[in-house]
């Protein structure tokens, strides 16, 4: 049985989401509109921070350019208002297949949860509406810190959840790092994470998708060096 002090936390891009693959274009859009150069690493995952904010100083650090507020700034309003435009042209932003169910099953079992999200609070609203998903009364973004894992304490923070209790979603292997850190249960989403973790489901119509939360419990001091590879 899922215990009532459980709170869950998700990421949001490909988790909740299917967002990844246009959003990882605009975000370089607005970084070469404003900065004007595209000679930047996109493996995200050589990255410290892979959070909008966290990136884009790292990025900039690495082409040798100030991260001035001006163009952190302008960066993000850029982006900011690509994805709208985007969205509100018709284009599609598909929820994760059975996240909007999954998370009325939350809702009516009376389940604490939030979205920790390393991109922009404004545009992680704009994909939830536009995939139809209510926005949770918690959610936290690039906002409220650089780093993926202060993002996500703060969302605990916020909940008022222990680092014991939180069963965190994600689809990239930085949410699997964030998850370690933290000392948190991890459950991966969808392809990227496929036969990497011992607790994974493909969607949330995964009928696992419950069962994969009781294998990642462990007794005594919770432990994650076997769950994702």
């Amino acid at each position: 049985m899922i215990a009532p002090a459980d709170t869950f936390i998700f990421d949001l891009d490909g988790t909740l989401v299917q967002s990844v693959e246009f959003d990882d274009v605009l975000y370089q859009e607005a970084i070469v509109e404003v900065i004007g150069r595209d000679d930047f690493d996109t493996r995200w995952e050589s990255y410290t921070h892979v959070t909008d904010t966290g990136l884009l100083i790292e990025l900039l650090a690495r082409l040798g350019v100030s991260a001035t507020n001006k163009i952190i700034s302008g960066v993000r309003t850029v982006y900011i208002r690509k994805v709208k435009a985007y969205l509100e042209t018709g284009a599609l932003c598909h929820p994760m297949p059975g996240a909007k169910e999954a998370l009325s099953v939350l809702d009516a079992a009376g389940i604490k949860y939030g979205v920790a999200t390393g991109g922009w609070g404004e545009t992680a609203r704009a994909k939830l509406k536009y995939a139809g998903i209510e926005v949770p009364a918690v959610l936290c973004s690039s906002d409220d810190s650089i780093s993926r894992t202060g993002i996500m304490e703060h969302c605990a923070n916020r909940l008022g959840a222990q680092a014991s209790s939180v069963v965190y979603f994600g689809d990239a292997p930085w949410d699997v790092r964030a998850a370690r850190e933290l000392n948190w249960r991890f459950v991966g989403v969808g392809k990227r994470l496929e036969e990497t973790c011992d607790a994974w489901i493909a969607d949330f119509f995964d009928p696992r998708w419950l069962a994969a939360l009781h294998t990642t419990r462990r007794s005594g001091r919770l432990t994650f060096q076997t769950d994702c590879r």
